[in-house]
């Protein structure tokens, strides 16, 4: 069942709404794509979710919840109306022709739970038209499918979906989904997930392009994730020329652009001499190659017998010349620029009913699909366009062709130049918000821009007003005018329609316009299926009767002989989506593609909008940058928002003393060639200019790039220091003291802010990994050193303390995710035992399996969850290993398991939590003896429901009998085991999901203590004697944090805070890292090192001092700490994982013992007791 109701508010406007912060430090943080491997086996991703936005809806009664995150759309299919509408990250992948690939996520229980959120449906998107001409467009219908809302399951239920695969010439690429937003709408839960790892691995032969993207190649590398870009020449050719071609069908035909006329145009003198001046003008200024052809020859070879698809003839003529012909300045030999001149009656169209992905109701719109001849690198379509088209719809000789060719080529050959050319029009009546987005683009280059937006001016102005104002814009002319409304065949919004655009007056200051909006470019307007339509009723609409009319709103302004346009990008049927209006602005404006073709180019299909109805009224290869306007000087560039400043490896990972390099591109877009062009790289931090490096450039010739490299020493501006320098400015600038005379000297500056720190790394250190872990240390071998355990998303590692590999390691282990180490056999030898979701596998210090290994877990249904521990669970001398195996679907109630084996990979005992649940949360058991007779006891805490929209925690104790006691609170984290009280007998103290930490007495069955926190405790606790004047000789306190962006010391007695604790880290975050315990600054007396949400992390002192170099930046999630000394210098080193980097860093104001292991494992231990100081 659904159910409508109509909602008044503008489609598409743009409500943030409040920033929901998750992690990083950074407010309105995009998601981050870390491309960790590219090569001939696969790609490794690591997507990373820093935020959301959440604005608030009220509709029947219900507090619906929009979700949006910066730089990446939302669900807006209209075969999902009524379902949850959510955000997801678009990523566009390039992958080998020649291999199968698959995909696969590796997740972990790493996500923020959001309660009592609703997400907004997708709403219905009705078209409506007032008929006027200039008035139609679509508005959201709330509509809520009640059923699908009842449902007790996650939506989307998956991380990822590919969505189209397509070839871009040569290159095949991938769009891929990624969905780190999971809604329960039911239980009205929202997860979302911080961070997901793709992989995606090939099989069969790999063959890599080598023929590249052609004119696209700059453009590949700035919008495809992991394409490296093919550098190749097109090598020596006879000089260019316009070539006649009447045999289509030959291999011998030479062509980088094709025209493709009717006999009317060709074979009258007048308008072939121009087709010819056009033609030549391309093969002067461009240096193409230029073959005309007509559609009378087309027709003869390629129409289809018996067939009368114009349309299909057309398209397989250009597929035949995509492959076939040769295109000598295109450095993969296909041609890229098409020009069709004359109108749908003249050079055929392939036509559509649907007008776009959105049905459109009671009114039957024709429309012109143009983009079927953009996509022709295959027989089908493959949704990706290979070639940039333009059509000159003309249809008369002196009145249309004439002018059109004549404005274009004086565009380019006669340039007006002035003020005009550095000014955009920015257009909007109702949506505004188009407007705001566009202008960053504009100002980033030092370009001016007069925006009207209806707000700005006008409370409720008429019709009329709007209209002037709009006129007055258009007569002063600008070098690109957008246009964000709704319109129609004969105009735009407000009444500002053809008969305005006719009397246009801008003269050569002509518009390059960007219409996004209804029917604009409606050039087929004038087809007979209008005439028909005329004065009749669809539904509750009259057809107007000036349907039909022979000329739309964007031919008017392409015929203006006194002004108008140049140039009308814009779509011939209603278009529904908003999503990529800003595209080609920053094709344009941020990435420097001035040729109009390649600004347009798959903008569509690279913003994920699934409408094909745009065209392109106008020449595709029209240059409106300064190579045309200044033919005879430069102009360098350096593309704003620091897009071509890189810092390079080892950043953001910098060894004290290290050297940075710093990379930076240089663009020279102007006509003529840049002599002796100094380059210079700026660091500056705190307004302090920290480091310069200059380069003198012999030369750029046009439209060229130079690259240099700078090398910040570190050692000599920051000499021996470690840690965070600060928030950095790298800047880069050509020409930095204004020598060259250019076109344009306000874009010679780009700059990007980059967080620097210097660490205190060992040698060898960090090591490049591709998953986020928990690593431990050990003495494996027991030869006093110590190894260095880590787990990847297929291998067990071992590594020695200067990072080389340790023996025979690594082993592989399909989708391994934790591990544990201790002696399970009795040997003196500790093994490492691994788990992935279902299986268990033990090794050896050699990496051998033991005997009795693998092992997979006997239900299909449930999965490993947390860490394995270690313990003496049945009694005997040999250890057992126990895992937690909760169900996999934690939607339905089931029975979640305790699971122990002994050394030889039997189960011995399979336990029964105390209830039917559904597991959301659990870090793994705990292990101790609890009850003092002599055998170890299960402590497993985790959340296993949800109750008034909060988990909610439970704790369950077993022994070797099977479920001992049972107790109502808990959470996901370990419980740290420890005396607490006064009598002989060790306690628990455990982080609870109600915000509440308790100590508890398993002796006596009673609470020792409970208390408050104000936040969700989601960092398993710590025990130590950190505070030396509270607790006594030997005492313990509990450190943890929490959601409530607060580090807890609190004392044993009664769970109170220590003066002056907690310490709270501003501005907020969460603090779900469980901490590790040691002495880091010599003074014996332990401290506390921790991670936060914020990607730092901290250490301080029982004082709540914090002590140097931290805090330190790690940039991105990161595993617990291990401490240990694991090269014997008496100094303890810190050890943790990135996910993309696996760290050792000295603690360099530390003292130990030598080889001390001061906190090797997760919780401290195998038996997971988070005790500092506990002992076999």
């Amino acid at each position: 069942m659904s159910k409508f109701v109509i909602i008044l508010f503008v489609f598409l406007a743009v409500l943030l709404g409040d920033w929901i912060q998750m992690s990083g430090n950074e407010l309105n943080h995009e998601p981050e794509i870390h491309l960790l491997k590219s090569d001939n086996e696969g790609i490794l991703l690591s997507i990373n979710t820093y935020g959301f936005y959440e604005s608030d809806t009220f509709i029947d009664n219900i507090n619906f919840k929009r979700v949006t995150i910066p730089g990446d759309p939302v669900d807006v299919n209209q075969n999902r109306t009524g379902k949850p509408q959510t955000p997801f990250i678009r990523l566009l992948i390039a992958v080998p022709d020649s291999c199968e690939f698959t995909l696969s996520a590796n997740v972990n229980d790493n996500y923020t739970l959001y309660e009592d959120f609703t997400l907004y449906p997708i709403p219905k998107l009705i078209f409506e038209d007032d008929n006027s001409g200039t008035n139609s467009g679509y508005r959201e219908e709330y509509c809520y499918d009640t059923l699908f809302y009842n449902n007790d399951t996650l939506y989307p239920d998956k991380f990822y979906e590919v969505i189209t695969i397509g070839y871009w010439r040569d290159q095949r690429v991938i769009e891929v989904h990624i969905y780190p937003f999971q809604f329960n709408p039911a239980q009205e839960l929202y997860y979302v997930y911080n961070s997901i790892d793709i992989e995606i691995s090939y099989s069969g032969s790999v063959v890599i392009n080598d023929k590249g993207l052609g004119p696209f190649e700059q453009m590949g590398r700035d919008i495809l994730l992991n394409y490296p870009g093919v550098d190749r020449d097109p090598g020596p050719h006879p000089p260019p020329s316009v070539h006649y071609y009447d045999t289509l069908s030959t291999e011998d035909n030479i062509a980088d652009y094709i025209v493709v006329s009717h006999d009317y145009f060709l074979l009258n003198d007048f308008c072939q001499y121009w087709i010819n001046e056009f033609a030549q003008w391309r093969v002067a200024h461009n240096g193409f190659d230029v073959g005309i052809v007509s559609m009378t020859d087309v027709y003869d070879e390629f129409l289809d017998q018996g067939s009368a698809d114009s349309a299909k003839a057309l398209r397989d003529f250009l597929v035949y010349a995509y492959n076939n012909w040769q295109a000598p300045s295109m450095t993969d030999g296909h041609f890229a620029y098409c020009l069709f001149i004359g109108d749908w009656d003249y050079v055929p169209i392939e036509t559509c009913y649907s007008g776009s992905n959105i049905p459109i109701a009671n009114i039957p719109y024709l429309g012109a699909d143009e983009a079927v001849f953009r996509d022709i690198d295959a027989d089908t379509l493959n949704a990706w366009e290979d070639i940039m088209l333009g059509r000159w719809p003309v249809s008369n000789i002196y009145g249309e062709l004439v002018v059109i060719a004549q404005k274009t080529i004086n565009y380019e050959k006669y340039p007006k130049l002035g003020d005009w050319r550095r000014r955009s029009a920015q257009i909007s009546a109702d949506w505004d918000t188009f407007v705001d987005d566009a202008l960053p683009y504009i100002y980033n280059i030092s370009y001016d821009t007069l925006p009207i937006r209806w707000r700005d001016n006008w409370p409720q102005p008429p019709e009329s007003l709007f209209a002037d104002s709009v006129h007055k814009l258009m007569n002063m002319g600008q070098i690109i005018t957008s246009f964000y409304d709704h319109s129609g065949p004969i105009g735009w919004n407000y009444n500002y329609g053809t008969w305005r655009a006719e009397s246009l007056s801008n003269h050569d200051s002509l518009h390059v316009i960007l219409s996004y909006s209804c029917n604009a470019a409606m050039f087929q307007f004038d087809h007979p299926y209008y005439d028909t339509l005329a004065g009749k009723i669809y539904g509750n609409d009259t057809m107007p009767m000036w349907w039909g009319w022979d000329t739309c709103f964007a031919e008017c302004m392409l015929w203006n002989s006194e002004g108008g346009a140049v140039a009308f990008f814009g779509c011939t049927t209603p278009v529904a989506s908003g999503a990529i209006w800003m595209e080609p602005l920053a094709s344009i404006l941020q990435r420097q593609n001035w040729i109009i073709g390649p600004a347009l180019i798959n903008h569509l299909v690279c913003s994920s909008h699934g409408d094909d109805r745009f065209c392109l009224l106008g020449d595709p290869a029209l240059d409106i940058g300064d190579y045309s306007a200044y033919p005879d000087m430069p102009d360098l560039v350096i593309r704003p928002l620091g897009m071509d400043i890189t810092l390079l490896d080892p950043y953001p990972y910098v060894n004290s003393n290290a050297t940075i390099p710093i990379k930076a591109k240089a663009f020279n877009i102007g006509g003529d060639t840049a002599y002796n062009i100094v380059i210079r790289i700026i660091v500056m931090c705190d307004e302090n200019i920290i480091f310069t490096q200059s380069f003198t450039i012999p030369s750029i010739q046009p439209l060229d790039t130079t690259v240099v490299v700078a090398q910040w020493n570190t050692g000599i501006t920051h000499p021996n220091f470690t840690g965070e320098i600060g928030d950095c400015e790298i800047i880069a600038r050509a020409d930095p003291d204004d020598l060259i005379d250019e076109s344009w000297e306000f874009n010679n500056t780009s700059s990007i802010i980059r967080k620097v720190a210097l660490y205190p790394y060992e040698s060898g250190w960090p090591l490049r990994v591709n998953q986020l872990s928990q690593p431990a240390i050990a003495d494996i071998d027991n030869n006093s050193t110590v190894e260095i355990i880590y787990v990847g998303s297929d291998s067990v590692y071992v590594f020695n303390p200067d990072g080389s590999l340790y023996g025979n390691w690594p082993k592989c282990f399909d989708n391994v995710s934790s591990m544990v180490i201790g002696d399970i056999n009795s040997d003196n030898y500790d093994e490492i035992i691994a788990v992935s979701e279902n299986t268990i596998t033990a090794y050896d210090r050699y990496g051998n399996v033991l005997n009795g290994w693998p092992k997979s877990i006997p239900y299909s249904d449930k999965r490993i969850m947390g860490y394995p521990a270690l313990g003496y669970i049945s009694g005997s001398r040999k250890r057992q290993i126990v895992v937690f195996v909760a169900p996999k679907n934690h939607f339905v109630s089931q029975q979640a398991k305790i699971l122990v084996y002994n050394y030889n990979g039997n189960l011995l005992y399979d336990m029964n939590t105390s209830i039917l649940t559904r597991v959301l949360r659990s870090e793994g058991p705990a292990i101790s003896d609890l009850d003092n007779d002599g055998v170890n006891d299960i402590i497993l805490s985790y959340t296993n429901d949800v109750e008034n929209q909060r988990e909610i925690g439970r704790i369950d104790v077993f022994n070797r009998y099977g479920l001992q006691q049972s107790f109502n609170f808990g959470g996901r984290t370990i419980p740290a085991i420890g005396y607490i009280n006064t009598d002989a007998n060790v306690d628990f103290v455990v982080g609870c999901a109600d915000n509440h930490i308790r100590a508890y007495d398993y002796t006596y069955l009673q609470s020792i203590w409970d208390q408050s926190t104000e936040g969700i405790i989601t960092s398993s606790i710590a025990l130590g004697d950190i505070h030396p004047f509270v607790g006594g000789l030997n005492g313990v306190e509990a450190a943890f944090g929490n959601e409530a962006s607060r580090i807890h010391l609190r004392e044993r007695d009664q769970g109170l805070a220590i003066d002056p604790w907690p310490y709270e880290i501003i501005p907020n975050t969460m603090i779900g890292i469980s901490p590790a315990i040691t002495d880091a600054n010599r003074d014996f007396i332990p401290d506390i090192i921790i991670g936060a949400a914020n990607n730092y992390l901290y250490a301080l002192n029982y004082e709540k001092a914090l002590l140097s170099p931290f805090p330190l930046p790690m940039f991105r999630d990161f595993s617990s700490p291990i401490i240990g000394d694991i090269d014997g210098d008496q100094k303890s080193e810190m050890i943790l994982c990135t996910g993309d980097y696996l760290h050792v860093l000295e603690i360099k104001n530390s003292r130990t013992s030598p080889y001390l292991l001061d906190w090797p494992q997760f919780h401290h231990d195998y038996q997971r007791t988070g005790l500092h100081g506990w002992t076999y």
